[in-house]
């Protein structure tokens, strides 16, 4: 799996590859601020000051963002966050639509596909209030040719429970009503387990049927009539056409491929689905959809309109699905649960083509963060920004604790003895073909501060690094300008050798996991301009996949191996990470193909069996899956690899699932 030590990091963030073409200019890149307020919009716009969330760290985050566009990390993006129902931030940034230099304009109209799912539920949830249905209804008493198990239930398909895992359906060709397409679904046998959860797209397919088949309605207009109308969506759609009298204001759509943004969508384009599939389908504004997370905040009721009842909110974000252990799904949104899985600390959801949505009940704090490039990771990076940013609790990473329950004392380091530790640090993994980073160590706030980042991307991990004595430090953040939590995996060492030598070495226990010494600013941007022009082993590996098929990509990939041409990099890592972009996508033979290069490439590498047993996993060959785990566990049982605990409790679970199986 791909546990490398950049997880420990910033949980899921992922290293963006960018292509040093069609660099966008700092001072180019449109912005448009909080104030004035947007017209037509519910809320009210007020400083964040006035709600004790001081201006500067909202700041800050606008600062991160911007430098994400003009380093290529995504097009454009539109962030809005409310506070006890009212909005502290509104911002934009960079392009609608790059190639024709349309600024991104605040509540512009966003294709927010999975996003749609919420809406489905909370048209369920409405059927099952008014008693027409019920969540033990079984699907097959509605769709006799349902193929999956017998005993599948609405609450199943709500919580991805089903055992179905497609996702990314994306393609309705060939069909022009929903009722002929589902009837087609429902004939395909679930690819997993009945009963552990597993996202699929098929789910909310049938639920949209089933509205329809209960309402004798369709189901975008139910939906339209119980839910946009009732809540004054006033820019929220089910149907695209490049004639609707709202086109111009939707945004084009990108796809990261080949070490850039491709623009795969105009607002000219012809619709791509003839009727409303329900698992994704909408078209909204930041705006509309914050009404409808701020209706789900107060208990299902917004500006006195009541949609739901108090209750029936309650289940929907309490956790129905489960991912081994950790809950991950309630009906029709993620949810998060604090580290003893006891109390909610956020749910939301997301839509593939990269938008993102946060929840926060017990701060009363919504954040959306609109973009529209999909496969990129700057989503991913916007999580950690969060993480850092101080605004909610809602996001800490599981692999802090409280400083209270922090073993080692903390130390005091005054503002001058920052000195010597601030500059830039080429830093390696000690790995098989290690990833190059840089750790940029600076002060901000009068404290010191560690970001670290891929040499490919400015976005990266940032934390405040705590002093521990002997010039070795942990990582903590901080809420409220106080330190809350600490990171008790990794330390951090930063000895200097001698007047011109500044070495940095970060353990995770007794292991030196990265190291590298302080450089030269110069040397660094000479290194970073030079490994932008390179080109990756994975991006030629996925461009194959799509223009030619896995038998002639495999033999490509074993000719560039061989070959090693100096103007392409290898990297067990992008490799990696793209099959777990497969994988995501629900492209199994892609994915199991390129793990397979992967472990040709890296034979001796207890990531790349890992890996390939976690897609075996997801298939549910839990044979193969044993197998490869197995020789991953072995490998690193050899090498003392950090890697040794996460396989064997995987191998455990797996155990487990196969017992329970049989």
């Amino acid at each position: 799996m791909l546990r490398i030590i950049l997880h420990v990091f910033f949980i899921g963030l992922l290293c963006i590859q960018l292509n040093a073409q069609n660099q966008i200019s700092g001072p180019d890149v449109p912005h448009i601020t909080t104030f004035p307020a947007v017209s037509n919009s519910h809320f009210q716009y007020i400083s964040s000051d006035k709600l004790d969330i001081p201006t500067i760290k909202l700041e800050k985050l606008s600062t991160e963002i911007k430098s994400w566009i003009k380093s290529q990390a995504f097009v454009g993006g539109e962030l809005l966050i409310l506070k006890k129902g009212n909005v502290i931030f509104h911002e934009s940034y960079g392009w609608s639509d790059i190639e024709k230099k349309i600024p991104l304009e605040r509540n512009s109209i966003w294709c927010i596909k999975s996003m749609t799912k919420p809406y489905i539920a909370t048209a369920i949830m409405i059927l099952i209030e008014e008693g027409k249905i019920s969540l033990d209804n079984k699907i097959i008493d509605f769709l006799p040719e349902f193929a999956g198990n017998k005993g599948t239930t609405i609450a199943n398909l709500l919580a991805h429970t089903s055992g179905y895992s497609d996702s990314g359906l994306g393609d309705t060709s060939g069909y022009n009503n929903l009722k002929s397409w589902v009837n087609d679904l429902v004939k395909n046998k679930p690819e997993r387990e009945f009963g552990n959860y597993a996202y699929s797209d098929s789910n909310y397919a049938i639920l949209t049927y089933l509205i329809e088949h209960v309402t004798k309605t369709p189901a975008d207009k139910f939906i339209y009539e119980r839910i946009f109308s009732p809540l004054k969506l006033i820019e929220t759609y089910t149907h695209f056409s490049p004639d609707s009298s709202w086109s111009n204001k939707a945004n084009s759509r990108y796809r990261w491929a080949d070490g850039h943004y491709i623009k795969n969508w105009t607002n000219l384009s012809e619709p791509e689905w003839s009727f409303f599939p329900g698992a994704w389908g909408v078209w909204s504004t930041a705006t509309d959809y914050a009404k409808f997370l701020q209706t789900i905040l107060q208990n299902g009721t917004f500006n006195n309109t009541k949609i739901l009842k108090p209750n029936t909110v309650k289940e929907m974000i309490s956790p129905h699905g489960f991912n081994g252990d950790v809950p991950v799904y309630g009906y029709g949104w993620t949810v998060r649960l604090d580290v003893n899985q006891n109390s909610l600390l956020r749910f939301g959801h997301g839509g593939i083509d990269g938008t993102a949505a946060y929840v926060f009940p017990e701060e009363e704090l919504i954040i959306l963060f609109m973009t529209h490039g999909r496969n990129g990771d700057h989503l991913d990076s916007f999580k950690d920004l969060l993480i850092n940013s101080g605004l909610t609790k809602g996001m800490i990473s599981p692999a802090m604790i409280p400083k209270n329950k922090f073993p080692k004392p903390l130390i005091s380091l005054k503002e001058n003895d920052f000195k010597k530790y601030i500059g830039k640090y080429l830093v390696k993994e000690n790995r098989r073909n290690p990833i190059d980073l840089i750790a940029s160590i600076y002060t901000e706030d009068n404290r010191l501060k560690i970001k670290i980042n891929p040499i490919e991307h400015h976005a990266g991990m940032i934390r405040d690094l705590i002093y521990l004595g002997n010039n070795r430090f942990a990582l903590g953040l901080f809420y409220n300008d106080k330190l809350e939590w600490v990171n008790p995996h990794l330390e951090i060492e930063l000895p200097k050798i001698d007047s011109t030598v500044q070495k940095i070495k970060i353990f995770a226990g007794k292991n030196i996991v990265i190291s590298g010494q302080k450089e030269d600013i110069e040397k660094i941007n000479n290194l970073i301009l030079s490994t932008r022009q390179l080109k990756y082993i994975d991006e030629l590996i996925d461009a194959s996949l799509q223009e030619r098929n896995i038998k002639e990509t495999k033999l490509l990939s074993t000719r560039l191996h061989e070959k090693k041409p100096s103007d392409v990099k290898f990297s067990e890592q992008w490799i990696n990470f793209l099959g777990y972009r497969y994988l995501r996508e629900k492209l199994f033979d892609e994915a199991i193909a390129v793990f397979e290069m992967n472990n040709e490439a890296y034979p001796d590498s207890p990531n790349s069996y890992d890996s390939l047993a976690d897609a075996w996993s997801q298939l549910g060959n839990y044979d193969k899956a044993k197998s490869y785990y197995e020789k991953a566990l072995n490998i690193a049982r050899k090498l003392n690899d950090p890697m040794t605990d996460g396989i064997e409790k995987r191998l455990k679970s797996l155990k487990n699932q196969m017992l329970n199986k049989n």
